[in-house]
């Protein structure tokens, strides 16, 4: 999913919005398998059509002329893979929306305790949506951040409802090493940290000085449902 809002950031046109909901299949012919009725993260965008085709799923690298092309194929080849669909549709001569259709998992794990609260902290606005989205489709409440002061300001406010963090590696005005030690004076609730990197002696250092547990990027709903349930049970291996 994080790469995946990567490739859409590149593609979106300069000054439109990204829109991440929850939606079904309904009137979207052609998804494999998938009925009218199963649960899809929509993801819609829109962006200039530079009368670039849309590559073929097998062959996207290889056709790729410009980065766009690139992050088109690259998108398209990511929902197919998850047995999604792209649909594009015009706004006008030039502009076109885009529709991202994913099947939300009906296996995942389920919340350890019903309603309980999952605090998400990351400057990427896009992968804050996806992880809200996927977390109340697993039946828990989220609170979200988008900056390591805006974190702990809801961390102090919301403490005793808080029941997991879910934590970015990368904040733009704090470290992580800092945004960890803070947690750990202020709340006694298990912190995930996630990361694109491979935990290098840095972030290892953390892991296991605050006794955190670790999720690689890019993770998948049932991936990160299982983490925020394990740490909310205290049953997880650390790393």
């Amino acid at each position: 999913m994080v790469y995946l809002l990567d490739f859409v950031r590149r593609v979106m046109e300069e000054g439109t919005t990204l829109r991440i909901r929850v939606g079904t299949a309904a009137g979207a012919e052609g998804l494999p398998g998938w009925g009218e009725e199963v649960k899809m993260a929509v993801i819609e965008a829109d962006y200039t059509d530079h009368q670039s085709p849309w590559p073929e799923p097998d062959n996207w690298a290889r056709g790729a002329r410009t980065e766009e092309d690139f992050a088109l194929g690259a998108m398209q080849a990511i929902v197919l893979a998850h047995q999604g669909m792209v649909r594009i549709m015009p706004l006008n001569e030039e502009r076109r929306c885009f529709q991202l259709f994913l099947p939300l998992a009906s296996g995942a794990a389920q919340p350890a305790a019903g309603g309980a609260t999952v605090l998400v902290i990351d400057d990427e606005p896009g992968i804050v949506q996806m992880n809200v989205l996927m977390l109340e489709h697993a039946g828990y409440s989220v609170l979200s951040a988008i900056s390591g002061s805006e974190g702990l300001r809801l961390l102090r406010e919301h403490g005793g409802e808080i029941g997991a963090i879910l934590l970015d590696w990368q904040l733009p005005d704090i470290t992580c090493q800092d945004m960890a030690a803070e947690i750990a004076r202020i709340s006694q609730a298990p912190l995930i940290l996630a990361s694109g990197f491979l935990p290098d002696s840095e972030i290892k250092r953390v892991i296991e000085r605050y006794d955190v547990r670790f999720l690689q990027k890019p993770y998948t709903l049932n991936q990160l449902v299982k983490a925020v349930a394990a740490a909310m049970e205290g049953g997880a291996p650390r790393r």
